[in-house]
């Protein structure tokens, strides 16, 4: 599991009736390139093997006055749900091509947090 905060990470698991021995909390953040390489690095340094990727994580500020940056120097929306999530599936893909896993997948979700009329 890749995540910013481990204690949210481990709350989720638990809800979602995930048993312990069944998954890895790591840190991400997906805002900085820097931490994504390292995720990716520590994924393969982990031995585990990469069955299935989901991209899920979002940044959506509508009603931010003024644009929030990266500390690559991207608005804070596009590096994390755009370039965050496109480095790490094209550092992940090869490792996903080689799971033995029959329902290997690389997964990324879309959708809008909120909609004002």
């Amino acid at each position: 599991m890749a995540c910013r905060n481990f204690l949210k990470a481990e709350k989720a698991a638990k809800s979602s009736g995930i048993p312990k021995e069944n998954y890895t909390v790591m840190h991400l953040d997906l805002a900085s390139l820097n931490s994504v390489r390292q995720f990716a690095e520590n994924v393969r340094l982990s031995g585990k093997p990469v069955d299935v990727v989901v991209c899920n994580a979002a940044v959506y500020l509508p009603t931010a006055k003024e644009p929030t940056y990266t500390a690559d120097g991207f608005e804070l929306s596009v590096g994390t749900n755009h370039l965050g999530h496109f480095l790490l599936a094209r550092l992940l893909l090869d490792d996903l091509k080689q799971s033995d896993y029959p329902s290997k997948r690389l997964i990324i979700v879309g959708s809008i947090t909120g909609v004002y009329y």
